[in-house]
């Protein structure tokens, strides 16, 4: 017998597309699509609509509308929604206008009727606003955890990685999405991962929970099929992981696929679904009981009217002696060939839903059922006797086993009381032992202490000796040698090693790339199972190999590449942020590596970031084409990303998508450098100054200045900025009414500017990042003239350190770089060092050489590098090609040639300056070495 309850004065409002919830034995039906219903985002009237909410009991069959306070939320349609304690929440949802959907959730205390929000809907937060999915709460350590799966709705703001998203017509997407937040009083969202065979983007599904780890899920739309698969879960919220099992269609009887049904959960072990519609958008007409115990399904027979619906509610009501009623509130159904909104809820009882009672209940069960369902109809009077007599024998039996238990009760809690105590005497216990080894380590401490201080008096001992040892061989003479700069730098390739040998082929084949140029290779080794660091910073890459990558018997070889110019092709609406490198394996590692690529953003939030994308391209023929890569990492306030990988690619950064000129255009706070330099065309009377701009990347700057190098241009000013306007100018602002006698400065163009969109569009690595600005600059000598120029010019339009670069020439033919005007001008006077200065400043920068020198790659460059400048002899190059003697020996032999050749040519220091600024591992030095020499001349 089924029940239906449409009296005018306590009816429901019709309404589909809508969720109803039990708290306790009532149910809670709010929104949905109604008659009548504003389709508007947001006025008045749908203020009155949405600010009511209905509440219907079993005992009595009557809706009662209750009226609600705070600010409901606006997302009528297809909203998820569940019930923790006798609190509502509700998430997301349709708006009712257009294509809008919301990300918000909602609060609703059903005590006293009060909204409380606790997310707003945000289109930047990487949630999909979303409706027709699912919701459900999960309890861990009393905190309690929405997990919300799937829906239809707006563009992502992110593409969360692990989930997938599907684009539809008309701006909508459909997803898989999972997103999990935590009723903390922080209250913070998570993506959970996801393990085994999870859905594909879908919605209109029935997802219920099973138990506070477990859930089910049922049919919906997947990508345009109307799906009848049915899927279990496993949630791990102390792991925030979801674990997905697709249940196979073994059955004999299997519902067929639907979307827009209804379903429920009754007493954790079955899952009962009922009408929807099929992929041809026909009404179904049955209603399924799926067993999770045992994986069947069966089928149940119920009126037509309680299952020939379409976005109805089912809801589950528990009432005394183990009764269940299954509610069928709204939805859409068919009446006479015409669709109206559903006016009835329909509840079935023990006679209509005797086939649904013999799979839930145990006969007893089922008579009790039947007894209550007669009290509710006024039938008492067919309560026999006989059944009142089991009910107080029964009741009776409770009595005695209540009794029982308080007696057992009695006896545990004695047995806690004694177990209490012995816990206090072991926790003294303890505690003195605690005391003891407390002192114990104390004493060990003082006696390490003892021995660390002696320990350190006999290493300042020896440190004295070698220190005597080092100056005794710094007086040896040294052999002649006739190798070539040429045939040094074939020699130190070779002497890579056995294994290294093994590998060149893998530098070979980076030189066959086509339409490219790779000035800039490196080739890393990887020996056995252990944690490799390998840093190319100087050109903008970090490699991090760990543990397991290779066996520990085995070797592999990575070649890297740095690219400046040739074949690339990125994807559309793009921005290249970085140099582009190649990735070359021996062989596949067993584990992936970590590549850390730097680039130029200023990463400053997380919407930042979410812009970033690493790309790579295949190593075939050009046009190498790259596509963009998921996965990975750009942490805020840093200027490196890094991913896995384990093939041979290209690999390069980007910004995603980028179009300077759209409207939804994002402004990215980008470094950028600047490099002024002189090119001596008349010596002490006439220079050219250049002034070179790029992106702030370690490879388009050591390219840069090797370019420099090579077309013999005296020192340059580094400078690192911001626009501080996007797409704005950086200007050099020369005063033409300020006149010094003697000379002239002559700008090339007026004004000296560069803006940000063009060092952008030219900057694709190619061989200047931008065409340089110049200026002459002539001296002519007379009475009047100044020796000595100094010209200050103001930087505008730029976020530096630096705000105005000062020009300082000389007419002797000394060149000094530029400086800030914070710069003490005395260093940086032009001065003849003579050998009380120059051999002093080298002597006190010894023992920082020497620990540069260690190193055998450091010994042999700087040896040849010095060689080709003159500041050695042959004999020198031969001592410190001589193997046979340590390190320290040959690094004291090249240290004493310095020492003569300065005492004899005190001029010579500023070009060892030079040289060691050129190595990377002795600017530091250098640069040292040049303050001391100013800071002499200015006490002179």
């Amino acid at each position: 017998m089924a029940k239906s309850f449409s009296r005018n004065d306590h009816k429901l409002i019709g309404r589909f597309s809508h969720h109803t919830v039990v708290v306790g034995d009532s149910l809670y039906a709010w929104a949905g699509d109604q008659v009548g219903s504003p389709k508007v985002h947001d006025n008045e009237e749908k203020r009155k609509f949405i600010s009511k909410i209905q509440k219907f009991t079993p005992s009595t069959g009557h809706w009662i509308n209750k009226d609600t306070t705070g600010f409901p939320p606006l997302g009528v349609r297809g909203y998820f929604c569940t019930a923790i304690h006798n609190q509502l929440y509700y998430f997301g949802g349709h708006c009712n206008h257009d294509e809008c959907y919301h990300n918000n959730i909602t609060q609703l205390n059903t005590v006293s009727f009060q909204w409380r929000d606790i997310e707003l809907t945000d289109a930047t937060r990487p949630v999909m606003r979303r409706a027709n999915g699912g919701m459900l709460s999960f309890e861990h350590d009393g905190v309690h955890h929405l997990l919300m799966i799937g829906g239809i709705g707006s563009k992502p703001a992110v593409q969360l990685q692990g989930n997938s998203y599907t684009n539809l017509s008309n701006e909508r997407w459909r997803t898989n999405e999972h997103s999990m937040y935590e009723l903390s009083s922080q209250g913070k969202w998570s993506s959970p991962s996801i393990i085994g065979e999870c859905i594909p983007p879908a919605s209109s599904f029935v997802f219920e929970k099973i138990s506070n780890t477990r859930a089910v899920l049922f049919g919906g739309w997947f990508n345009g099929i109307c799906s009848s698969a049915l899927y279990l879960l496993e949630v791990s919220i102390s792991l925030n992981i979801v674990y997905w099992q697709c249940v196979n269609n073994q059955s004999p009887s299997w519902p067929v696929g639907r979307w827009g049904h209804a379903g429920a959960i009754i007493n954790g072990t079955f899952l009962v679904i009922s009408g929807g519609m099929d992929e041809n958008k026909t009404f179904l007409n049955d209603s399924w009981a799926y067993d999770i115990n045992l994986s069947s399904w069966k089928i149940i027979p119920v009126p037509e009217s309680f299952s020939r619906r379409v976005s109805q509610s089912l809801s589950v009501i528990y009432t005394e002696f183990d009764c269940v009623w299954l509610v069928s509130v709204g939805g859409l159904a068919l009446n006479r060939s015409r669709e109206r909104l559903r006016s009835q809820t329909c509840i079935s009882d023990d006679t209509t839903l005797i086939e649904i009672d013999q799979i839930f209940l145990s006969p007893k069960e089922s008579q009790e059922k039947y007894y209550e369902q007669l009290k509710l109809q006024g039938k008492d009077q067919m309560m026999d006797h006989g059944y009142q007599t089991r009910m107080n024998i029964e009741i009776a039996q409770i009595d005695n086993t209540k009794q029982a238990l308080m007696r057992d009760l009695l006896v545990k809690e004695s047995e806690v009381k004694i177990m209490q105590q012995e816990l206090r005497i072991q926790r003294d216990v303890l505690s003195t032992k605690i005391k003891e080894k407390q002192e114990q380590s104390h004493k060990q401490l003082q006696q390490e202490e003892t021995d660390f201080k002696a320990k350190r008096t006999f290493q300042q001992l020896q440190l004295q000796k070698q220190q005597d040892n080092l100056h005794r061989k710094m007086t040896q003479t040294v052999e002649a040698s006739t190798m070539t700069d040429a045939q040094f730098q074939n020699e130190r390739k070779l002497h890579m090693g056995p294994i290294n040998h093994d590998y060149q082929y893998l530098i070979s084949s980076l030189d066959s790339f086509e339409s490219i140029d790779v000035p800039e290779k490196q080739l890393f080794i990887i020996e056995g199972d252990s944690l490799h660091f390998f840093n190319w910073e100087e050109y903008g890459l970090r490699i991090t190999v760990h543990r397991g990558t290779v066996l520990p018997s085995d070797t592999l070889g990575i070649a890297v590449g740095a690219f400046i110019q040739g074949g690339q092709k990125f994807p559309e609406d793009t921005e290249l942020v970085s140099a582009v490198y190649a990735v070359i394996f021996s062989k596949a590692p067993l584990k992936p590596i970590q590549l850390e690529m730097q680039h130029c953003v200023s990463v400053e939030s997380a919407v930042h970031s979410s812009y970033l994308s690493f790309a790579s391209a295949l190593l075939t023929k050009p046009p190498y084409n790259f596509q963009i890569k998921e996965g990975g990492t750009f942490p805020s306030g840093n200027r490196y990303g890094y991913i896995s990988t384990s093939k041979s690619h290209l690999w390069s950064l980007i910004i995603k998508p980028f179009r300077r000129r759209h409207a939804n255009y994002l402004s990215f706070p980008k470094q950028y450098f600047c490099q002024v330099v002189y090119e001596i065309k008349i010596p002490g009377r006439k220079w050219k100054m250049k002034i070179f701009f790029g992106k702030d990347l370690g490879v388009i700057i050591k390219h840069l200045q090797g370019t420099l190098r090579k077309q013999q241009t005296v020192k340059e000013l580094d400078l690192t900025f911001q626009f501080e306007i996007v797409d704005e100018h950086i200007e050099f602002c020369f005063d033409a009414c300020r006149e010094i006698p003697g000379w002239t400065i002559q700008p090339h163009a007026f004004p000296i500017r560069a803006s940000q969109e063009a060092i952008d569009k030219n900057d694709r690595l190619s061989s200047f990042p931008y065409p340089p600005q110049l200026v002459t600059i002539k001296a002519t000598p007379g009475i009047d003239t100044n020796s000595v120029l100094s010209y200050p010019i103001e930087l505008k339009g730029i976020k530096s350190d630096i705000e105005k670069l000062n020009i300082v020439l000389t007419m002797d033919d000394v060149v000094q770089p530029p400086v800030s005007a914070s710069t003490i001008q005395s260093s940086s006077l032009p001065f003849s060092p003579g050998c009380e200065v120059a051999t002093p400043v080298l002597k006190k920068n010894f023992d920082s050489l020497l620990e540069m020198l260690a190193v055998s790659d450091n010994l042999l460059i700087l040896t040849m590098a010095l060689y080709s400048n003159e500041l050695i002899t042959k004999d020198t190059v031969t001592e410190i090609k001589n193997t046979g003697k340590s390190v320290c020996d040959r690094s004291a032999s090249l240290l004493l040639a310095l020492e003569a050749t300065i005492k004899t040519q005190p001029q010579s220091i500023k070009t060892l300056i030079e040289v060691l600024k050129t190595k990377e591992a002795f600017r530091i030095i250098a640069e040292q070495m040049e303050k001391e020499l100013g800071l002499h001349n200015y006490n002179q």
